[in-house]
């Protein structure tokens, strides 16, 4: 019969996933399964996971280990930094409270669907720098659920970058990560994320080592001599023995980001074993104790028949009364679904006429030199903003400022979409579409919201 894994590790990225099984998580063990699988473009982060475990469901004891790591490019995983000055000596729950209203803008994710975690990287001038995953809370619990069915009691998901090494090796200058369309520079022996860049032909200048985990083209002279390639079943194998090894010694010291759920372990069969005594003594017990029990039971049998007369009346009047207020609450749930469309459809008859040319001046107001404007489209969703951009943070800065200024307006701006055209060194220009998609009027919460961040501003 074959051996359960004590450590599974699964990697998606560039529309492929993989697992490997290892029995234990040495650099010199062999791993006890490797399945590899294509992933639909249209795929969750779920979806994926469950298509590579499907794939080895036929295999014998193919359940997944009890520890299973999930690294995938899905994580949303950047740089944030804060002002040191507005977060010296809060809490921590404030501190992170920070961070997701952050992330929020930099992701696009809503921040009441937003899973974040967080680890300290240094400061760099008056800014304090964090090391932030995110993935919407969604994704999060059916991931847990999946994995859980599967026997999974200690959970990890994050983003690949810097995972195959624990800190412990001495490793000297910088090492860039190339996932999917992003470069990742790490130093700290390949552990400490110091910079997060867009793709380019050079993706690691000044840089010792190179692992490239992406499907675009590099010039091999534009690589440096130590580079490593996630091409094939092999490199992807020894990369996830690395990740294997050094998992323990990662969550100890704490080095990057994770969001980790765990379970305790079942209980030994000793202690099986006791409660098994145990229930026994207890039984014989229960069984003595039945005698006298019994001798009053027929004493208040007729008591117990004039009692249950009220006590049915009473439920037949609860029942009663759960129905009426369920029909109350439809209704007033009814009522105010119409309310909203009500104030929808006003809104839009009462501000259609003059949110273009308010948008109009807002673009003329927030746009900088070194971005233009080309098109402005209307689609089934709402309006594209089209154009192209030198500097590769424009477009995403636009969406920042137009996502506070456009919700009076019943749009939600969606975050930059970007494409460089390799026309020069840094990768631009790149050529931007931005989507505000129609949603109607704020809530007075986003209100607020918008009114706090014109104040700061």
């Amino acid at each position: 019969m074959a051996k359960r894994a004590d450590i599974s590790v699964i990697l998606l990225f560039n529309r492929q996933a993989f697992r490997v099984d290892f029995a234990k998580p040495t650099l010199d063990t062999a791993p006890l399964r490797f399945v590899q699988e294509s992933i639909d473009a249209e795929a969750s982060l779920t979806d994926a996971v469950e298509a590579v475990i499907e794939k080895s469901r036929s295999e014998p004891n193919s359940r997944l280990a009890q520890r299973t790591l999930v690294l995938a490019t899905d994580v949303w995983s950047q740089i944030i930094s804060l002002p040191r000055i507005s977060i010296g000596g809060i809490e921590a729950d404030e501190l992170e409270a920070a961070l997701r209203f952050e992330a929020e803008t930099l992701s696009g994710i809503e921040i009441d669907d937003l899973s974040l975690a967080y680890c300290p990287i240094g400061s760099v001038g008056d800014f304090e720098q964090f090391w932030v995953n995110v993935v919407r809370q969604n994704d999060l619990e059916t991931l847990h659920s999946l994995l859980e069915k599967q026997g999974c009691r200690e959970i990890t998901l994050a983003h690949p970058a810097g995972f195959a090494q624990s800190g412990a090796e001495k490793i000297d200058g910088t090492t860039a990560e190339f996932w999917d369309d992003l470069v990742y520079l790490l130093t700290k022996n390949g552990t400490q994320l110091t910079k997060v860049k867009q793709a380019s032909k050079i993706p690691a200048e000044g840089c010792e080592r190179l692992l490239l985990a992406t499907n675009r083209e590099i010039d091999s002279e534009q690589q440096p001599e130590e580079t490593e390639l996630l091409h094939d079943g092999d490199a992807i194998q020894q990369w996830a023995s690395r990740v294997a090894s050094a998992y323990e010694v990662r969550l100890e010291r704490q080095i990057a980001p994770v969001l980790r759920k765990s379970k305790p372990r079942a209980g030994t069969p000793v202690r099986h074993f006791a409660s098994a005594i145990l229930a026994l003594a207890v039984l014989g017990f229960c069984f003595w104790h039945w005698s006298h029990i019994n001798t009053q039971k027929n004493q208040l049998a007729s008591d117990i028949v004039e009692i249950k007369k009220p006590a049915k009346e009473k439920k037949d009047y609860e029942n009663q009364l759960v129905a009426i207020l369920q029909d109350r609450l439809e209704v007033e749930t009814e009522s105010g679904v119409l309310d909203e469309e009500l104030d929808r459809i006003n809104f839009f008859l009462n501000n259609q006429n003059d949110r273009i040319a308010k948008l109009l001046n807002l673009l003329i107001e927030l746009r900088k030199p070194d971005l233009v404007i080309q098109r402005i489209d209307g689609t089934e969703d709402g309006l594209e903003i089209s154009g192209f951009s030198i500097n590769g943070e424009s477009a995403q800065a636009l969406a920042k400022r137009l996502r506070i200024e456009v919700q009076p307006l019943g749009w939600l701006v969606n975050p930059a979409k970007q494409q460089g055209q390799e026309k020069l060194t840094t990768g631009g220009p790149w050529d931007f579409r931005i989507l505000l998609t129609d949603v109607g009027p704020a809530s007075p919460r986003d209100a607020d919201r918008v009114g706090e961040s014109r104040n700061l501003r």
